[in-house]
């Protein structure tokens, strides 16, 4: 099925462009999940002037031919949490509970998109590329902190009040991404190395993925509830509960592709 859509070697190539790369060596380098895969298996060319200068980058993936896309994707993970907690009982009328609890996550996603070259065969064949698959993978995890606390008060069997106050969670946030791509250019075989061309992420990060590491904080939240009882049937109900986002969010701490 022919498209006419942005694909990602498009995408490739765009980001080269759009952050104004000049040289080779920058472009082979500078973006080890996804650019710098592409050109340095000839997914993606250079342009170049009279003089022999880069003017620029082209995609060696041509939509108009046909292609063939498939993208696959599979996640996996889970949060747990780790609670100490305490609770008191004050004359049958006030009730405590409060709570220190540490949090974690763990998040796995692993993404293979594919396209092809529909063409094989016919008369509109593109001779100079035949497939591609990109195969990135990103693990995240975390450990955070929040504080609980609720109360319970109940003068007598008519009334009965209540107050919980949660704080923000505090996490403290790792993502570790990586990728891998294989390119079949049929024909096309510029540097007399075959055509069949396959690079890492840690290929040009001496082994290591690219990191992220960011603080996230979730809302505070308070809440209070009133009951009302009448021969000890539920009478009315009143409740409210109050998120405060002011200072929620996320702060990126560092990234770092190569480490020693």
């Amino acid at each position: 099925m022919a498209t006419t859509t942005i694909t990602p070697c498009l995408k490739n190539t765009e980001d080269l462009i759009n952050n104004n790369v000049k040289t080779l060596s920058a472009a082979g380098s500078n973006f080890p999940l996804g650019a710098s895969l592409a050109i340095n298996t000839f997914l993606i060319d250079t342009t170049a002037g009279a003089g022999g200068e880069i003017t620029g980058f082209r995609s060696n993936v041509f939509p108009s031919f046909g292609l063939r896309q498939m993208d696959e994707i599979s996640e996996k993970g889970g949060t747990d949490e780790f609670t100490l907690g305490f609770a008191g009982n004050y004359g049958d009328k006030l009730y405590i509970g409060a709570s220190l609890n540490v949090p974690s996550i763990h998040y796995e996603r692993n993404r293979t998109y594919t396209e092809g070259d529909i063409s094989n065969g016919s008369a509109n064949n593109d001779v100079g590329f035949s497939y591609w698959t990109l195969t990135d993978r990103l693990k995240t995890d975390a450990v955070g902190f929040n504080a609980k606390l609720g109360l319970i008060y109940s003068p007598n069997g008519a009334l009965r009040l209540g107050a919980s106050f949660h704080t923000p969670t505090w996490y403290n946030m790792k993502d570790a991404s990586t990728a891998e791509i294989f390119v079949d250019s049929e024909t096309f075989d510029p540097d007399g190395t075959g055509t069949q061309r396959f690079q890492n992420t840690t290929d040009l990060t001496d082994g290591y993925p690219v990191e992220y590491e960011y603080n996230l904080r979730t809302p505070l939240e308070r809440a209070g509830e009133r009951l009302l009882h009448h021969r000890r049937q539920l009478f009315r109900r009143e409740t409210a509960t109050r998120f405060h986002h002011r200072r929620c969010g996320i702060h990126r701490l560092r990234r770092h592709e190569i480490q020693v």
